[in-house]
């Protein structure tokens, strides 16, 4: 017979060591404003294009101390266009993941190779033209190796589909009827395999596994510490 109040002990004391490592790995109370300072000094200089402006240095300094002094759960920017929203975002990313990696792993940034690490910053965005600029900011600033771009579905082909379409037009050139194939692309949106689950998928697409844009890009953004 089992007592009403049983508890699995050995159950507990796993699921509060899990959120004890969750704690230890995300609070960063400790910091101080010098690392703060520290941080920021060595993130300016992530690429040579940066322009350390009062106004760049200020709202990074401003919103890191809120989160890491103050313990601010949130923090809220507002600024016009044209104002650096963009790149104030990707050196408040470097500060955070310098400062992760200082104190929780030891390891500073440029100076020994970095293990995979758990994602910490994701930008997000429903506008296609702010998307399109930050897609420019990462070659500009050259931010590929640290920053994944992930688009929505419309922005990539589906290769399986796309290939079946020019087999298909293909079949009607032979019968005679001129077929410009230079612009035949089927988007993911209206892929082969829309509606299957992951297991049907695997049965009659395993060969798109490797080939195909949006799956690959979705697996580099689940790589990077930062994806937009």
């Amino acid at each position: 017979m089992i007592e009403e109040n049983y508890i699995d002990e050995e159950l507990l004391l796993e699921d509060q060591q899990e959120k004890d490592s969750f704690k230890s790995f995300y609070d960063l109370s400790f910091v101080t404003k010098d690392d703060i300072i520290e941080a920021i000094k060595v993130c300016l200089k992530v690429s040579p294009l940066i322009n350390a402006s009062n106004t760049l240095v200020n709202s990074v300094y401003s919103i890191l101390t809120s989160l890491y002094i103050d313990n601010k759960k949130y923090v809220i920017i507002e600024a016009p266009t044209g104002s650096g929203k963009t790149i104030i975002g990707f050196i408040v990313y470097f500060c955070t993941l310098y400062l992760h990696q200082k104190f929780d792993r030891n390891i500073i940034p440029g100076e020994a190779k970095q293990e995979p690490f758990e994602a910490l910053t994701y930008f997000l965005t429903s506008s296609k033209m702010l998307q399109e600029q930050i897609d420019k900011d990462l070659d500009r600033f050259e931010f590929r190796n640290h920053i994944s771009m992930l688009k929505g579905t419309v922005n990539y082909n589906c290769i399986d589909a796309t290939t079946q379409e020019i087999k298909n037009q293909k079949k009607l050139a032979i019968g005679g009827k001129f077929v410009d194939l230079t612009n035949v692309s089927i988007k993911y949106s209206d892929r082969s395999c829309i509606g299957l689950n992951m297991a049907e998928r695997e049965m009659f697409f395993s060969h798109c596994n490797s080939i195909c844009p949006y799956q690959l890009a979705r697996s580099e953004a689940s790589e990077k510490s930062c994806s937009v």
